[in-house]
């Protein structure tokens, strides 16, 4: 009996002592790059909640179980929560596998060679050591088959408990992330650019598209019109004729709705309406109403931002061509916070599938949904923590003037709509991001409208200094100004399967 007794006594040390190298390696390799580890654990599928806890915690946690495997008296305990550790790791491997929406990057250090597929196998041989280690320490008890039975029973229970709080942790983290995010960023995937085309200029934005070509006006340039068709080969440029000149143009902006164009100024405030045949265009309205931005939604209606000329702040306002009553306000949309103006600012889109308007303010954390006749469907947020506008407003008195004074923190810089999913190019890093990544690339956060709810981000990488300005969706392809070059990417099957076709 005793060489029988050595060789369990031999076999289980073998094994703690491989667990020992496994434990003090992989918490050696985590605590040494450690940013990395935290940056990793935050884009996990998984555990990207939980990241500021866990990066402390395993490493420390194998540490301690390394130092109880190697002493005698712990050493029955110390496997048995090794074994249960192997089970968590396995089943957050499954999970990433077969359930997750996307496979982030793997472990650190020489694990990392290693597949998802392989990790799987690799704890499968640790967990299946350590239950030879733990059956081992049975020793003689009488009767030995109910120590069996119990033993199985014991360590069946422990993997069924590892599971469900594996899952418990999944679930939990997934309804966070969505829908009370505390800024942890999901890059699901590597975006790579399609393609790009040089416009030799970097005065030319997005004015709209049919099934044609796309149309972009120009700053420098406001009469000219640039259409191209979707394959960046065939460039064409128009000049508009208005039949009449009324009045001179401030900043006129171009905006296309399927074959209509619109020559739009505010600051007079004119609409000039054409077609992409003729390009001629007649004044079209005349009023009274000053505003800052006009977004066209079809059937001669535009919607558009305006300072309330009793109060001075921002408020909605919508316009219709060729009606008596052409204009209509809602002025409890906007909430005022600071100012009413500056902490007001943002971007108006609308959506053509869903036929809603939305608003993203710049400063603040919060979007608004609302129909055509400015009647509010619901508010959402982003996902960074600015809830209130950080802005300094100053009036001068001497020009009856108010301005930002300092540098205003940009929480979203810019958006597009398409198909009820919001794309914002956010101005924040969130949580477990490499600020180097922050200098070559602009981020792009997106969000379901109809759940409003966080979807995932993806990268735009900048061309060298140029950055992007503004953008736009067109099916299931993203483009973006960058200087001079329009750039075109592919969008990923994990954003457009949750776009709304009907």
């Amino acid at each position: 009996m005793k060489p029988i007794a050595s060789l369990k006594k031999i076999t289980v040390e073998v094994i703690c002592y491989l667990y020992i190298l496994l434990f003090v390696y992989a918490a050696v390799s985590k605590l040494l790059d450690f940013e990395n580890f935290k940056i990793q654990l935050g884009q996990s599928p998984v555990l990207s909640v939980y990241a500021n806890y866990l990066s402390w915690v395993v490493p420390i946690f194998e540490l301690i179980l390394a130092i109880l495997l190697a002493l005698p008296i712990f050493r029955s305990y110390a496997l048995t929560a090794a074994y249960f550790l192997m089970i968590l790791f396995t089943v957050y491997i499954v999970i990433i596998l077969y359930y997750s929406p996307f496979v982030p990057c793997s472990c650190g250090g020489v694990l990392e060679k290693l597949s998802w597929n392989d990790h799987v196998i690799f704890n499968g041989v640790y967990i299946l050591l350590a239950l030879i280690a733990l059956f081992l320490s049975i020793g003689d008890k009488k009767p030995y088959l109910n120590a069996i039975v119990r033993f199985f029973t014991r360590y069946s229970i422990l993997m069924v408990v590892a599971i469900l709080i594996m899952v418990g942790l999944y679930s939990f983290s997934e309804n966070t992330i969505h829908y009370h995010n505390t800024f942890i960023r999901r890059f699901t995937h590597k975006t790579t650019e399609d393609d790009r085309y040089d416009f030799r200029y970097n005065s030319f934005y997005y004015a709209g598209s049919n099934k044609d070509a796309m149309y972009f006006g120009n700053y420098t340039a406001p009469r000219l019109v640039t259409s191209l068709d979707y394959n960046f080969k065939n460039k064409n440029e128009h000049l508009i004729t208005p039949d009449s000149i009324l009045k001179s143009f401030h900043a006129p902006r171009l905006q296309v709705y399927d074959n209509l164009l619109y020559l739009i100024d505010g600051s007079i405030p004119v609409i000039y309406k054409g077609n992409t045949k003729a390009w001629k265009a007649s004044l079209a309205w005349s009023g009274s109403t000053f505003f800052t931005r006009a977004v066209a939604f079809g059937n001669d209606q535009f919607g558009f931002t305006s300072i309330r000329p009793d109060t001075g702040e921002l408020e909605l306002g919508t316009l219709k061509l060729n009606t008596e009553e052409s204009e209509n306000f809602n002025v409890t949309l906007l909430q005022k916070q600071v100012d009413g103006v500056f902490d007001a600012d943002g971007t108006l889109q609308f959506d053509k599938n869903t036929g809603f308007l939305t608003y993203l303010y710049r400063y603040r954390n919060e979007f608004i949904v609302m129909n055509p006749n400015l009647e509010l469907l619901s508010r959402g947020k982003t996902i960074d923590t600015v809830s209130t506008a950080a802005i300094n407003v100053v009036y001068l008195e001497k020009h009856k003037q108010k301005k930002i004074s300092g540098l205003p923190k940009e929480v979203n810089k810019g958006s597009t709509v398409s198909k009820n999913l919001l794309f914002v190019n956010s101005g924040l890093p969130g949580q477990f991001e490499s600020l180097d990544m922050w200098k070559s690339a602009s981020i792009i956060d997106v969000y379901d409208l109809s759940t409003n709810s966080y979807i995932l981000s993806f990268y735009i990488y900048h061309i060298g200094k140029e950055t992007l300005k503004n953008f736009f969706i067109n099916d299931n392809q993203f483009y973006g100004f960058i200087g001079n070059y329009l750039v075109r990417y592919n969008l990923d099957k994990q954003v457009t399967s949750r776009f709304n076709n009907n």
